[in-house]
């Protein structure tokens, strides 16, 4: 397994090489003080042109907005992808939307 899941990269390096600094995608909301933010964001397909993985996505549920003296709240959206030695080579590439709810 490839991934961010519960804050923590794993790279499962008999598999695959890993380089470079991983990174999230991390988005802020922002509103009135108090108010719960349902979050959705569904798994992802990704493919190389021929072959396709799934990204095995992970966002918090919802995030509580704090007082209106700070810049929103940030949350971050991961996820991993299962690999084994038969997965074929290649730069996979997909979109994943993310949907914030008030």
């Amino acid at each position: 397994m490839v991934g961010y899941v519960n804050g923590t990269w794993t790279c499962d390096d008999t598999k695959v090489t890993c380089s470079g600094t991983p990174q999230v995608a991390r988005y802020n909301v922002s509103g009135t003080n108090g108010r719960e933010v349902k979050i959705t964001a569904g798994n992802v397909t990704m493919s190389n042109g021929t072959n396709n993985l799934t990204l095995v996505v992970q966002a918090p549920a919802s995030v509580t907005l704090p007082n209106s003296g700070t810049a929103g709240q940030n949350f971050d959206v991961g996820g991993s992808v299962a690999l084994t030695e038969a997965t074929p080579d290649g730069l996979y590439v997909g979109t994943f939307n993310v949907t914030a709810d008030y």
